[in-house]
């Protein structure tokens, strides 16, 4: 009958690479989390000293069980530009654990792609049927290279946005995008018969780790 004695976690954290540092990462801030599901059961912050390449911090005064553990990166801007994660992390009663090192990760860009047609008019009375869309990186050099597969959907196409599944969003999402600071999304309308009837590029685009767009 005697009471469960809470457990604390050592979580180690290290910069992929190397040399990379906070201050080569532009990391100012980490915090790592204790989570059940979604929720996060305890965090703590701790700062990025400039020259570190690797770090400790504590979670404390868990209960035992197993957790998900995720270190995340912030910027000056307190924006998370990167992330480690540790899927399943046991805890034991009364005892004090070292994590495995956890890589900090840049983190994805999510990109979601819509369109207007002129005049806002509806897909079909456009002549519309498909649009296609390209993602190209480093656009404006001669080493170009595709940021994602292309994606061809109908015009009047709509999904659930992976962000709120309660909600219908109009157009395409791409998700997992690395960050580059060159880049063009092009938008190609094509009619029934397959024949190109619009265009539309948008271009010196930058994807930041961890936008989403």
């Amino acid at each position: 009958d005697d009471a469960v004695k809470p457990g604390s976690l050592n979580v180690k954290w290290k910069h992929p690479g190397p040399t990379a540092t906070c201050e080569s990462s532009h990391i100012t801030t980490l915090e790592a989390r204790a989570m059940k599901g979604t929720e996060v059961v305890a965090s703590e912050t701790s700062t990025c000293p400039a020259a570190d390449r690797s770090g400790t911090i504590p979670l404390l005064d868990l209960d035992p069980g197993t957790y998900r553990i995720e270190v995340e990166g912030f910027n000056v801007a307190n924006k998370g530009e990167y992330l480690g994660v540790i899927a399943k992390q046991s805890v034991s009663e009364g005892k004090v654990t070292d994590t495995a090192e956890v890589n900090l990760e840049q983190k994805p860009v999510f990109l979601h792609v819509s369109w207007k047609l002129p005049g806002g008019s509806l897909c079909a009375a456009s002549g519309i049927d498909e649009v296609e869309v390209v993602i190209t990186y480093n656009a404006s050099g001669g080493s170009t290279k595709p940021g994602a597969e292309p994606q061809r959907v109908k015009c009047d196409t709509a999904i659930k946005d992976p962000r709120d599944t309660t909600k219908t969003i109009a157009g395409m999402v791409f998700e997992g995008l690395e960050p580059n600071s060159d880049v063009a999304i092009e938008a190609t309308g094509y009619d029934d018969d397959d024949n190109a009837v619009a265009y539309a590029l948008a271009g010196d685009l930058v994807f930041s780790a961890g936008d989403s767009l």
